[in-house]
C-alpha cells in the first residue's frame, strides 16, 4: 500500500490504543495494559521500518468524490473507468516526453506499455484506488515511470490550484498533447460532477 496511506492507517491503530490505555490501568487489568503496549511497540517499530524503506517505483492514490460515489457502497464503473483511463494517458505522455523533447499531437503514444500502472488496492474515505507500477523492480534511484506518475500529479495539483502563478508556469511548461488529455481528464471530472483528491510519497 502507498506509504502515507499505510502510515496512516497504523497511526490510527496507536491512536486508539491510546484510548484503550487511558481507560485501563495495571492494577485492574494487567495482562490488557501489557499487550496493549507490546502491540503499540510493534507498530512503532512498524513505522520506523516503512519510513526508512526508500519508495523508488511508481505509486499513486486517486480518491474519487460527489456524484459518482455512493457513500461507501461503491463508484460508477464508467465514471470510474475514464477517469483512471484518463490519467493513465497522461502519465503516458509524461514517460514519452523523457524520451522525446514533444510528442505529435495524435497517433500513439511512444512507449505507452512501459507506462502501465496496475490497480493494486481500493481504499476507502471516499473511494480510492491504489495504481502501482507494474515491473516494480527493486532500485536505489527513482523510476521514470515514478518520475512521470509524480509529475502527473503535480501538474493535475497545479491546473487545480487558485495560485495563478501556479497556473502560469503550468502553462509555460505543458505539451500540447498533455494540454489537450488534462483537458479531457478535467471535463470528465466536471461533467460528472466528481472530486479528486491526489496522494502520492508521505
Amino acid at each position: 500500500m502507498l506509504k502515507k496511506l499505510e502510515l496512516e492507517s497504523i497511526q490510527a491503530e496507536i491512536g486508539t490504543i491510546d484510548r484503550m490505555l487511558a481507560e485501563r490501568d495495571e492494577k485492574t487489568d494487567p495482562l490488557g495494559v501489557m499487550q496493549y503496549r507490546l502491540r503499540r511497540q510493534s507498530l512503532l517499530e512498524e513505522i520506523a521500518g516503512i519510513e526508512s524503506n526508500p519508495e523508488t517505483s511508481a505509486e499513486i492514490a486517486l480518491f474519487f468524490g460527489g456524484r459518482p460515489v455512493l457513500g461507501s457502497k461503491g463508484i460508477s464503473s464508467e465514471f470510474a473507468t475514464k477517469a483512471i483511463g484518463g490519467f493513465q494517458a497522461l502519465v503516458a505522455n509524461k514517460y514519452a516526453l523523457k524520451a522525446k523533447p514533444r510528442l505529435p499531437i495524435r497517433g500513439p503514444t511512444p512507449q505507452r506499455d512501459q507506462s502501465a500502472l496496475l490497480i493494486t488496492d481500493i481504499v476507502r474515505g471516499s473511494l480510492g484506488f491504489v495504481l502501482t507500477e507494474a515491473d516494480a523492480d527493486p532500485s536505489l534511484v527513482d523510476s521514470k515511470l515514478k518520475e512521470a506518475v509524480s509529475e502527473t500529479g503535480d501538474l493535475i495539483y497545479r491546473f487545480s490550484a487558485a495560485d495563478s502563478e501556479a497556473l502560469d508556469l503550468a502553462y509555460d511548461e505543458i505539451d500540447l498533447r498533455i494540454l489537450r488529455d488534462l483537458s479531457a481528464f478535467f471535463s470528465t471530472m466536471d461533467g460528472a460532477g466528481a472530486t479528486i483528491r491526489v496522494v502520492q510519497g508521505d
